[in-house]
C-alpha cells in the first residue's frame, strides 16, 4: 500500500498568522502526533481513544507545529488497516461492499455484488450478471441522456445450458452489427453466414421472385416470375389437391397447354416417358377439334418413331361380310336367280337378297356352293377364323333332321390339303327360326394373304309331302385382326 504524506497544502489549506504561544503549543501536539503517528506504524492499528479530544482526528501541521485544519479519523474496527488516498491509489485482495464507484479502472474483480460503476471502464476476464438463480441484467447506454439502452439478459433453458455470443474471425475491418426497429427473433444457423448470404433477404418482395434475392412464398403459398426452374421431381398439388403444369408461348394471350391429372380408379402414377431418340425431335399436337384423345399402344412399337400394323391393338373375330352375288354353284358358276337342283340360288324379293336352296318335298335335297376367301393383310397370324350362316329350314313340310355342313381348304399352289374346319354338321332345333350356324376353321399356320375355299351344304330331309328348303342371310367370315 502507497501512503501519501499529509501536509497542509496537500489538502489545500493555507497556514495561519500565529503568536508564540500558540506556536509553542503546536510544536508540542506536533510532538505528540509523531509519537502517535509513530506508534501507528509499529501497531498496524489504530486506536480509537480520543486523548481528550471528542473524536479521533489526524491534524495537519506547518513547521513541525499542529495546524488547526485536521482528517477525520473513521471508526474502525480490530485489526482494520488505515490508509490515506493521493492521486493514485492501488486496492489489491479489498472488499467493497456496496460502494459507487466514479472514474477510474477496475482490474480483475472477483465480486462487486451491489457495487454501483459510473463512468469506469473495466477490464477483467470473465464477466457474471446476476448469479444461478438470480436474474442479471446487463444495460448499455448510448451517448444521449433518455434515449433507451441495449439490454442482455437470460431466460431458463431446459437444463444449465449456457449460450456463447461470439464472432467468426474478421480480417478487414471493425464491423458493426446494427439492430432494426422491429419485435421479432434473431436468424441462427449451424454454420458461418457471410454478409452476402444475409444480404438475399433485403429487399425480397413476398410472392415475387427478385433477381439475386431469396424466394418468399405469399400468403397463398404462390411465388410468380420464375425464369428458369431446375429442379429433380416436381410435384403440382398433392394427392387430394388437384394441381396444374401451365407452359405458355412466346406470344401473349395466345393460349397455353396445361398438364393436369383426373382421378383413377386407386392410388395408381400415369408416367408419361420418351423412348431413345436418336436426334432432337419435336412433336406436334395437331387440333383434333373441341374434344380428342390420344392414340396410345399397349406394347414397345415395333419400329421406334412409327405406328406398324403389329403395335395395334388385336381385334377378336371381326365381321367381313360375303355378298350373295359372290357364292358360286356347285359347277363354280354365278348362282342363279331360280331353284337348279343341287345347286344354292340368289331369291330376290322385295328389297330382299337371300341365298336359298333347293325345295324338298318327301325326300333329301343337298344344294352345294362354294366361296373362295383371301385372308386380309390385318389378319393376325395364326388368329381365330369363323365361317357364320344366319339360316333356317322353312315351308309347310315336315323337317326329319335336316343338316347344314361346311368343309374349309387351304389353297396354295394350286392344290388344297386336308379340310380344316373342325366343326361338325349342324342341325335346326326348330323349323322358321334363324339360327347363328358358326363353323370354326384350324388356324394353325394361317397367315394374312393365304387363300380359303369354303364349301357348304344344305340336306334338307322333308317327310310328309310339302314343301321344305334352305334359306341364309348373306354367309360372314369372323377374324382376328389388327387394324
Amino acid at each position: 500500500m502507497r501512503v501519501k504524506t499529509l501536509t497542509p497544502h496537500a489538502w489545500g489549506l493555507a497556514p495561519l498568522t500565529e503568536d508564540p504561544m500558540t506556536k509553542r503549543f503546536k510544536i508540542l501536539a506536533a510532538i505528540v502526533g509523531i509519537l502517535g503517528i509513530a506508534a501507528i506504524a509499529w501497531a498496524g492499528t489504530i486506536s480509537q481513544q480520543p486523548y481528550g479530544i471528542s473524536t479521533p482526528k489526524w491534524y495537519g501541521y506547518s513547521s513541525g507545529v499542529p495546524a488547526s485544519y485536521y482528517l477525520a479519523a473513521p471508526t474502525l474496527s480490530a485489526n482494520d488497516t488505515a490508509c490515506g488516498i493521493g492521486a493514485t491509489q492501488t486496492l489489491t485482495n479489498k472488499t467493497l461492499t456496496s460502494p459507487t464507484i466514479t472514474g477510474g479502472t477496475l482490474a480483475s474483480i472477483t465480486s462487486i455484488g451491489a457495487t454501483t460503476i459510473t463512468g469506469t471502464t473495466i477490464n477483467g476476464t470473465n464477466y457474471d450478471a446476476g448469479a444461478s438463480g438470480t436474474a442479471g441484467t446487463v444495460d448499455i447506454f448510448p451517448t444521449t441522456a433518455s434515449k433507451g439502452k441495449l439490454t442482455i439478459q437470460a431466460t431458463n433453458n431446459s437444463d444449465d445450458f449456457g449460450i456463447i455470443l461470439t464472432n467468426a474471425a474478421n480480417s478487414t475491418s471493425v464491423k458493426t452489427i446494427t439492430f432494426p426497429a422491429l419485435t421479432g427473433y434473431v436468424g441462427l444457423s449451424t454454420a458461418a453466414l457471410s454478409l452476402a448470404e444475409m444480404d438475399v433477404l433485403d429487399a425480397a418482395v413476398v410472392g415475387t421472385v427478385v433477381a439475386s434475392k431469396a424466394v418468399v412464398a405469399d400468403s397463398n403459398k404462390d411465388v410468380g416470375d420464375f425464369r428458369n426452374l431446375d429442379a429433380v421431381n416436381v410435384d403440382a398439388g398433392v394427392s387430394g389437391t388437384a394441381g396444374t403444369v401451365d407452359i405458355f408461348p412466346s406470344t401473349a394471350a395466345s393460349g397455353k397447354v396445361a398438364i393436369t391429372a383426373a382421378d383413377s380408379a386407386g392410388d395408381f402414377t400415369t408416367t408419361i416417358v420418351n423412348a431413345s431418340q436418336a436426334a432432337a425431335r419435336t412433336y406436334t399436337i395437331p387440333d383434333a377439334g373441341a374434344a380428342a384423345n390420344f392414340c396410345l399402344l399397349t406394347s414397345a412399337q415395333s419400329v421406334a418413331g412409327q405406328i406398324g400394323r403389329t403395335d395395334l391393338t388385336e381385334d377378336v373375330l371381326q365381321v367381313y361380310g360375303i355378298p350373295v352375288n359372290q357364292i358360286m354353284a356347285a359347277d363354280g358358276a354365278a348362282l342363279a336367280v331360280s331353284e337348279t337342283a343341287g345347286d344354292f340360288f340368289l331369291s330376290l324379293g322385295t328389297n330382299t337378297i337371300d341365298l336359298r336352296g333347293e325345295e324338298s318335298i318327301s325326300e333329301t335335297e343337298s344344294s352345294v356352293g362354294y366361296i373362295q376367301f383371301v385372308l386380309p393383310p390385318e389378319y393376325v397370324a395364326a388368329g381365330d377364323v369363323k365361317i357364320r350362316f344366319r339360316c333356317k329350314i322353312d315351308g309347310a313340310g315336315t323337317d326329319n333332321s335336316s343338316t347344314f355342313d361346311v368343309e374349309a381348304y387351304e389353297q396354295a399352289d394350286g392344290a388344297v390339303g386336308a379340310d380344316i374346319c373342325a366343326t361338325a354338321a349342324e342341325s335346326f332345333a326348330a323349323k322358321s327360326t334363324y339360327y347363328n350356324k358358326d363353323f370354326t376353321i384350324t388356324a394353325t399356320g394361317l397367315v394374312a394373304g393365304d387363300i380359303l375355299n369354303i364349301k357348304f351344304t344344305a340336306a334338307v330331309i322333308e317327310s310328309a309331302g310339302s314343301a321344305l328348303a334352305f334359306y341364309s342371310d348373306p354367309p360372314k367370315m369372323l377374324l382376328d385382326v389388327k387394324g
